[in-house]
């Protein structure tokens, strides 16, 4: 990757993206950085903490601590959602 940060960012970001359809599972910045080493830990980061504040990725801490990032589109619902809103949160 570039010595520009931001630039770097924008290319994870956008590679993050592109691999939403994709996605199967929850991840960490570290299993990011054992996938593909060449990008730092602090360009991981802060690409998800950029699409986690635009709502296409959303956290979740395991008991060890360890932030999980997952696109916001492929949570389940709860089932309690499931039950009273049908699925949905909004009034259509």
């Amino acid at each position: 990757m570039s010595k520009k940060p931001s630039l770097n960012r924008a290319q994870v970001v956008d590679w993050l993206l592109e691999l939403i359809p994709v996605w199967e599972v929850p991840v960490t910045v570290g299993m990011l950085r054992s996938a593909h080493p060449d990008i730092t830990t602090p360009v991981y980061a802060s690409a998800l903490k950029q699409l986690t504040e635009s709502g296409i990725v959303y956290t979740s801490v395991n008991q060890r601590d360890q932030v999980f990032y997952f696109p916001t589109e492929k949570r389940k619902a709860c089932d309690i959602q499931i039950y009273l809103c049908k699925g949905r949160l909004d009034n259509e």
